[in-house]
């Protein structure tokens, strides 16, 4: 009778594990544009199981753009979130209490892509351009490279769409006459009519060191869940690797994303990875925050200088280096 009693309570513990286990996960409100395949490292955590495996269960938040996602971290409806780095570069001048921990995406993933009539950058002047909203990466890169190139950027008609899958959709259509795409987006958009439409060009070439994004999160959530940000950050790193090392994988998670385009997903996972697009050790370079405030002061995108540590806290990324090893 004992013995059947303690088959019981043994049984009835194996049971209850898969609860506790779960229950022990830290939850994660992670911020992020809509869906794309180069800013897929919290998406390929989730389907791997990497977040689970460091303990963290996380949910992804889309938001159409990456002030509306500033918006909410600072509100505190996200932990983390995505946000473009001249974004967070001008948040913090003006007082926001965050810091840039991580990026998987440390390089310049996007490209112009036009009606054929756009021939070159200078061409866009009076158009109708695409972008997710005011002030967001689909509008702050654009401008950099227009006032590099002496031109008024104010003199574009800047029309407020939404995120990639949303321009992409109206370029089209015809409701805009250019935009900024992902490759694999751009690709896809100049292979399905090349009559129409054409790349004219990639931000990376006037834009190189330039980060795309930057994870950021309030200073103070990173001082109070100090284990959760490191755990995030070793995740992030994983999964950037695991992108760079399964080709045959990624490939068919960016047509789960773009739609079932395997040539163009294909070419725009070959260029990301010879480019180094992707972070495997973090992302998170001094060289390249310097490239990026010295652009912002020439073109007027920022007012004053400011010091990295002010922006980007490397403490995590260190401590996952050397848990993890350099690539």
């Amino acid at each position: 009778m004992r013995m059947r009693n303690w088959f019981a309570v043994v049984a009835a513990s194996v049971l209850l594990l898969p609860a506790a286990a779960s229950a022990q996960l830290t939850p994660i409100r992670f911020g992020m544009t809509p869906k794309s395949f180069v800013e897929s490292a919290q998406i390929i955590g989730v389907q791997q199981g990497i977040f689970r495996k460091n303990g963290l269960d996380v949910k992804l938040v889309e938001l159409k753009g990456d002030v509306l996602i500033l918006r909410a971290l600072l509100a505190g409806d996200l932990d983390i979130a995505t946000v473009g780095s001249y974004v967070v570069i001008n948040a913090v001048q003006k007082g926001a209490d965050v810091r840039a921990f991580v990026t998987p995406v440390p390089e310049q993933p996007h490209m112009l892509v036009a009606t054929t009539s756009i021939k070159d950058w200078k061409d866009l002047v009076g158009k109708n351009f695409a972008v997710s909203e005011p002030g967001a990466i689909s509008q702050t890169f654009p401008k950099v490279i227009l006032t590099q190139l002496g031109v008024d950027a104010n003199k574009v008609n800047w029309l407020a769409i939404g995120g990639n899958s949303a321009r992409q959709k109206a370029l089209i259509a015809g409701q805009v006459d250019a935009t900024l795409l992902h490759k694999e987006r751009a690709i896809q958009v100049a292979q399905s009519n090349p009559q129409r439409f054409h790349v004219v060009g990639s931000t990376g070439d006037y834009l190189k060191g330039v980060p795309l994004v930057w994870h950021t999160a309030r200073t103070e959530w990173l001082k109070n869940n100090h284990d959760v940000a490191l755990r995030w950050t070793k995740s992030i790193i994983e999964a950037v690797r695991f992108a760079v090392h399964n080709r045959d994988a990624m490939i068919k998670l960016g047509e789960e994303l773009i739609g079932k385009d395997p040539k163009a997903v294909a070419a725009a996972y070959d260029a990301y990875r010879s480019a180094g697009v992707w972070g495997v050790n973090g992302g998170l370079d001094r060289k390249g925050f310097d490239a990026t405030v010295k652009l912002g002061l020439e073109t007027g995108q920022m007012k004053s200088p400011i010091a990295f540590e002010k922006v980007v806290d490397t403490e995590f990324v260190d401590a996952a280096l050397k848990d993890l090893g350099r690539q």
